[in-house]
């Protein structure tokens, strides 16, 4: 804790941004074609989801914000509609995207409770899912040491990245 991680990261994404966004072909011809739009994917525990807003507010200068694209966060205080609205734009967007790891695999799960239907309907999931999934050039696993269990729920859906 308190080593800098965060800022770094943000730094390297900043640095990949800005290099894909030169108009200098010796420089934005280093970052791979997959990596020219950020689509970013940030998983960390759903108390750190502000923090993660804040850093990136913090450490990416007002001038790649615009080449970064728009920070995004889904958490449990906006409703499943917004939720799958804002994965949605992000999606078709690019940015970056902040979301708790227990939300993610609740998402990719879409379990159905004993007491209701599931969350999402069957087309919603496969969306959701392939948004997720298939989406990120980037993804940051903060506090990773969340997936050491193989068989944890957020391992096994993590496990189905492309």
């Amino acid at each position: 804790m308190g080593l800098g991680k965060t800022m770094q990261v943000i730094t390297l994404l900043v640095a990949i941004a800005q290099a894909a966004s030169s108009t200098d072909s010796k420089i934005s011809s280093q970052v791979p074609q997959c990596l020219r739009v950020s689509r970013t994917l940030v998983l960390c525990p759903p108390g750190l989801i502000n923090n993660w807003m804040d850093e990136l507010l913090t450490w990416v200068p007002e001038d790649v914000l615009g080449v970064l694209g728009e920070l995004r966060k889904v958490d449990a205080s906006i409703k499943l509609p917004e939720r799958l609205q804002t994965i949605a734009g992000w999606y078709e967007d690019g940015g970056v995207l902040v979301v708790g790891y227990e939300m993610f695999r609740a998402l990719i799960e879409n379990k159905k409770p004993k007491t209701r239907e599931a969350a999402l309907s069957e087309e919603q999931h496969e969306q959701v899912k392939e948004q997720l999934l298939k989406g990120p050039n980037i993804i940051i696993a903060d506090e990773a040491h969340k997936m050491k269990n193989a068989t944890a729920a957020i391992t096994l859906a993590a496990s189905q990245f492309r």
